[in-house]
């Protein structure tokens, strides 16, 4: 036995939008299937899966404020919904139902709860941010593209999402993806100076590309006034070649001594991940701390080049 309803008629013939992703502008459709001992159990078992998957979009399961009412009703007007079309059949004593519901798209998401509002409006700045890292690292901006991941990761712990790569632990994990690919090369420039080229670049690629605009922090031992020993640091900005200019003429840097390169991200983003939880970016940091690289100098200026 077959039955169908429909807003264009009755008939008999088998829908196309049961096998379809029908779509009609300014709507948003469910189909619910349900099966039952009689041909109502089934159809109020297809109008109760319509309401399952309505849940998904409203981020709150609807079932118990407004089956009764589409079951009674064919329609729910607070949820913008009403039945479009169904069809049934009977097969070896058991009853299929098929239901199409068609929800006016405005007033479906006025309805949606707050929290899953906020789910969603944080999953959609995560892509955008995602998309900025990717055009960062398109441009041989790794670094800056690793700070957009930062920012990610921020909105993520703002709250719960359902996409598993926008959770902090993946975001992160996309981070030492382009963390993994750095490295830091040296150049002696002279045999009478504290002076050197330094070059970030990937270790992957055509030519190795060199990193554009990375944060290099440079670190050295100096003697104060008072006959101390502190460390000093600044921080340079690599150019378009990817290179920037070591060079200290100092008075109170150390006769013999060591220069560390290590690529930092940004302070701000770092600070806040930190407060939030305070072991998220341990392993990016490892990662970052293994592409230090070393210069060991001595009196006569002469530098050894200490990876």
């Amino acid at each position: 036995m077959l039955v169908s309803c429909s807003s264009i008629g009755k008939r008999a013939e088998y829908p196309v939008w049961i096998d379809s992703e029908p779509s009609a502008y300014g709507y948003i459709i469910f189909i619910g299937y349900g099966e039952g001992q009689t041909q109502k159990n089934a159809r109020d078992n297809a109008y109760e899966d319509s309401l399952i998957k309505m849940g998904q979009e409203l981020g709150y399961d609807p079932r118990e404020f407004y089956l009764r009412e589409l079951i009674a009703y064919d329609e729910v007007p607070a949820l913008g919904c009403s039945v479009f079309d169904y069809y049934e059949e009977e097969v070896n004593g058991v009853w299929r139902s098929w239901v199409r519901i068609d929800c006016q798209e405005s007033v479906l998401l006025e309805a949606r709860s707050e929290e899953y509002s906020n789910l969603l409006d944080r999953e959609a700045r995560i892509s955008v941010i995602l998309d900025e890292a990717l055009s960062e690292y398109r441009i041989n901006r790794d670094v800056g593209a690793i700070n957009k991941i930062l920012e990610a990761v921020l909105v993520s712990l703002e709250g719960p999402v359902n996409n598993p790569s926008y959770t902090p632990n993946a975001l992160i994990d996309r981070a030492i993806g382009y963390a993994q690919q750095l490295q830091i090369s040296l150049r002696h420039e002279s045999d009478d100076n504290i002076e050197a080229t330094v070059r970030v670049s990937r270790t992957k690629g055509w030519f190795y590309p060199r990193v554009e605009e990375a944060m290099v922090l440079s670190t050295y031992t100096i003697l104060t006034n008072s006959q101390e020993y502190a460390t000093s640091t600044y921080v340079s900005k690599t150019n378009e070649n990817g290179e920037f200019r070591f060079y200290s003429t100092s008075p109170i840097i150390v006769k013999d001594g060591r220069v560390e390169f290590s690529i930092i991200l940004d302070e701000n983003c770092v600070t806040q991940i930190n407060e939030l939880d305070s072991g998220l970016l341990n392993s990016l940091i490892s990662v970052l701390d293994s592409k230090k690289a070393f210069y060991d100098y001595h009196e006569e200026g002469h530098l050894d080049k200490q990876n």
